[in-house]
């Protein structure tokens, strides 16, 4: 039986080539946790884990005051490797008890977060985002339709939206399941097989404003 409280979370953030939206992002989440997540949350710390997976651009002099704070760390990989080398990267390199896997892109809403805190504190381990308003083309709704209707009705899927990688979980769950490669897209599923107590909550999706999907 895990406890439903938690100290700390880290957030990962996985990124290839986002010079234009790290600045944005790191704004967003800072002001989220300075004044509706610490209104509610006051003894709750939070750190965010950058991982570059190989970018090109000159995204550090964007985000050079946020690398001074104590609380954000910027864990570079020698080349692109891919998201799943990335998260677990950034895995390696977080203290939180509890993880929160999120893109650079802005289409997450660190508002979100509020939510998926209380979830866990309900005393959930896992807390999936479901996009209800998805910014996808017809052919990726097509697919990740046929998607769900599999995992539904051949593995016994409990979740609505498995490819949204916005998701927050507790780090116990690290005790039995690996993450590598592409699993991590899995990695609820393996969760709700190993006995997790999981669940979902609508999450929004934001067009993307700069640049193209990397993942």
């Amino acid at each position: 039986m895990h406890m439903k409280q938690i100290q700390k979370i880290s957030i990962i953030v996985p990124f290839h080539n986002e010079a234009e939206n790290l600045p944005e992002l790191l704004k967003q989440l800072e002001h989220e946790f300075k004044t509706t997540i610490s209104s509610h949350y006051e003894s709750l710390e939070h750190e965010i884990v950058l991982v570059d997976d190989g970018s090109l651009d000159q995204y550090r002099s964007g985000i050079e005051d946020y690398l001074k704070l104590p609380n954000i760390i910027l864990v570079k990989m020698g080349r692109q490797m891919g998201k799943g080398k990335a998260l677990n990267a950034g895995i390696r390199e977080s203290t939180g008890d509890a993880l929160v896997f999120m893109d650079a892109d802005l289409q997450d809403d660190p508002k979100d977060l509020k939510t998926f805190i209380e979830k866990i504190l309900q005393g959930y381990d896992l807390v999936n985002g479901v996009r209800f308003d998805r910014q996808d083309t017809t052919l990726v709704k097509i697919y990740s339709r046929a998607a769900r209707w599999f995992l539904k009705n051949y593995l016994n899927s409990p979740f609505t939206d498995i490819n949204c990688g916005f998701k927050m979980f507790r780090r116990t769950l690290l005790n039995d399941i690996a993450i590598y490669g592409n699993n991590f897209r899995f990695f609820p599923l393996a969760a709700f097989y190993e006995g997790y107590k999981v669940t979902e909550i609508d999450v929004h999706n934001h067009p993307r404003l700069h640049g193209k999907s990397k993942y």
